[in-house]
């Protein structure tokens, strides 16, 4: 997380964990687009959670079991949700 809130992430994506809309592994930091201004992030072996400034929270990676609180069927999050 930079110092203006944007996050970048990398390693190994699946389930969308790293939040750039797809599974592929990353080696090198890359910014997760749709995420601004955010003060809090949490991260597990595979999801992301993240807190802006406005005290939205935001989710993605592995929601198997829903527990990134993202209703629906939605196995995996790509994408910040």
């Amino acid at each position: 997380m930079t110092a203006d809130g944007e996050i970048y992430t990398w390693g190994n994506g699946k389930a969308g964990a790293l939040g750039h809309g797809e599974n592929s592994d990353v080696l090198m930091p890359k910014k997760v687009e749709g995420l601004e201004k955010v003060k809090q992030i949490a991260c597990g072996s595979d999801y992301t959670i993240a807190l802006d400034s406005d005290g939205k929270v935001f989710a993605f990676g592995n929601n198997g079991y829903g527990q990134l609180g993202i209703s629906g069927n939605a196995t995996k999050v790509m994408k910040p949700t």
